[in-house]
């Protein structure tokens, strides 16, 4: 039921086995199944679908928040949090389910059902993803095991959904945005902003249906503050999503970025062209190691070429060091700084800190005439990028 502990019979995030002796605190039990709920993934629950309890209990369909990032407001009390992320109720708000067994027909495991229509929030936020049944400990204060098998289906529409911002897939279409394991939460935190932007554009908003349009009502500060100085209000989006391959849970991503009422035109711009800078630099960073591989191994095999590279790659470095100069920039126009000279001194860190973890991958080189050439060579081509016309003119001094 613990979702971080074993996924696949494969241990990762910690050491507990399915079968581990130590009884589960009932409250951690209960955070754990609130969170199976929503973010369980799909796949086989571990009872036997055909000799036991049948196939439609053990196949589990996928948590309604598993498939995209959640995001959430949070305010600087839990007061302010709850205001942030509750919509206005403009229609029926459902009824609470505290259990399958308050006079609602239950769902019925001899055929996979359609999804249910959501009858309100209170509907939503208590729906059951999953069927969970847990045996308290002899003392009553744990859980000593735990059956767990499919929940109820829900016919989720847009609206349902009134955090979600939507990113572009590789085919066109439009999904909402989607935790992945090789990309950091932050190098879309500039979709959050643009929805925030895109609803105070509007010429009539719903009354703050969804969150952006919520954030969009407060008053927009007419001028940023002066150099050093926190806007009156200051909240903070925190994004989060479950990243998982098929069955397998592989790890939580999350992100948290400051905003303040009428600054999201300047934190879209300034996140960006944060990220494009940073996608720019581990480019280059690919054309280096390209170029010092070309050199150092002149007559490779095909089934080594990738390893080989790899050597010389440092861009996973880089996206773990750009991210700490990502949160620093955004700070920094929250709190009123110019946009243009942060993002100047921003590139000027990111390159300079990458060409660094470039040099030292090329100390590995033989000091010989090829492994002179090759680290020349990887260096400049480095070099020649960031200065091309091409690249985004921060990297280049602002010059256009």
């Amino acid at each position: 039921m613990v979702i971080e502990h074993v996924g696949d019979y494969n241990q990762f995030f910690d050491h507990h086995h399915l079968d581990h002796p130590q009884p589960l605190p009932a409250a951690k039990a209960f955070r754990a199944m609130l969170t199976q709920h929503v973010y369980g993934p799909a796949g086989r629950a571990r009872i036997s679908g055909k000799a036991t309890l049948g196939p439609t209990i053990t196949n589990l369909a996928i948590g309604r928040l598993t498939s995209r990032i959640r995001v959430i407001a949070l305010g600087p009390t839990l007061g302010e949090t709850l205001r942030l992320n509750l919509a206005p109720l403009s229609g029926p708000r459902g009824e609470f389910n505290r259990s399958w067994t308050n006079g609602k027909e239950r769902r019925g495991f001899k055929v996979k059902p359609d999804g249910r229509a959501v009858s309100g929030p209170a509907d939503l936020h208590s729906s059951l993803g999953r069927s969970i049944l847990l045996r308290p400990g002899p003392d009553g204060t744990t859980i000593d095991r735990v059956l767990m098998g499919a929940g109820e289906l829900l016919a989720l529409e847009e609206h349902h959904l009134q955090d979600a911002v939507y990113a572009e897939k590789t085919d066109g279409t439009k999904k909402p945005l989607w935790a992945s394991a090789s990309r950091a939460v932050w190098r879309d935190a500039h979709a959050l902003y643009a929805a925030v932007a895109k609803a105070r554009d509007a010429t009539t908003m719903n009354a703050g249906e969804n969150l952006y349009e919520r954030l969009a009502l407060f008053p927009p500060v007419d001028v940023a503050p002066e150099p050093g100085q926190s806007p009156a209000r200051h909240i903070n989006l925190w994004a989060v999503g479950l990243v998982a391959k098929q069955t397998t849970a592989i790890t939580w991503v999350s992100g948290v970025f400051p905003f303040a009422p009428g600054l999201e035109a300047r934190l879209y711009h300034a996140s960006l062209r944060g990220s494009e800078i940073a996608e720019y630099v581990a480019t280059s960073l690919s054309k280096a190691a390209y170029a010092a591989w070309t050199i150092t191994y002149p007559n490779p095999k095909p089934a080594d070429k990738n390893q080989q590279i790899a050597r010389f790659d440092v861009r996973w470095k880089h996206w773990e060091a750009t991210e700490e100069q990502f949160d620093l920039l955004l700070d920094d126009i929250t709190a009123g700084e110019v946009v243009q000279e942060c993002l100047l001194a921003y590139a000027s860190v990111v390159s300079t800190t990458a060409r660094k973890f470039l040099a030292e991958s090329l100390d590995s080189l033989p000091r010989n005439s090829r492994g002179a050439q090759a680290r020349a060579a990887a260096l400049r081509r480095y070099d020649d990028e960031l200065a091309h016309a091409k690249a985004p003119a921060e990297l280049r001094g602002g010059k256009a």
